[in-house]
């Protein structure tokens, strides 16, 4: 009897085992999808943060000083960018000779209470 006791411990703590196990494979495939998800959202930061240092370098190209060999500076006042987009939206349009237009302009004043939910500005039409 205590035979039986002990094979029949065994066996629920061999399921129980088995039964870990499966978890455990079921949460390595979830973490190796959540790693590839992580990837293509870093890529995305990536490629966003080169697409605002470009523009921030033709902006501060094109309105900053000119030290010479290649360097230019442009002071700008901190930004509150919660504030900003919640009283301004910008909008680009396609202009003459591959410029882009862009245009900024002040919030109605029912759309300015509003969360900023309308995303980066409409790209060039």
């Amino acid at each position: 009897m205590a035979e039986n006791k002990k094979r029949g411990a065994l066996a629920a703590a061999k399921y129980e085992l088995g039964r870990y196990m499966a978890r455990c494979e079921a949460l390595r495939e979830e973490l190796g999808a959540v790693r590839k998800d992580n990837e293509t959202v870093d890529v995305g930061k990536h490629q966003i943060q080169a697409a605002l240092d470009a523009w921030m370098i033709a902006v501060i190209r094109r309105y900053g000083h000119s030290h010479g060999n290649g360097v230019y500076t442009l002071s700008m006042p901190r930004l509150d960018m919660d504030e900003t987009l919640r009283l301004y939206k910008l909008t680009a349009v396609r202009g003459n000779n591959g410029y882009i237009d862009y245009k900024v302009t002040k919030r109605e004043a029912e759309d300015a209470g509003e969360a900023h939910d309308n995303g980066p500005a409409a790209g060039p039409q």
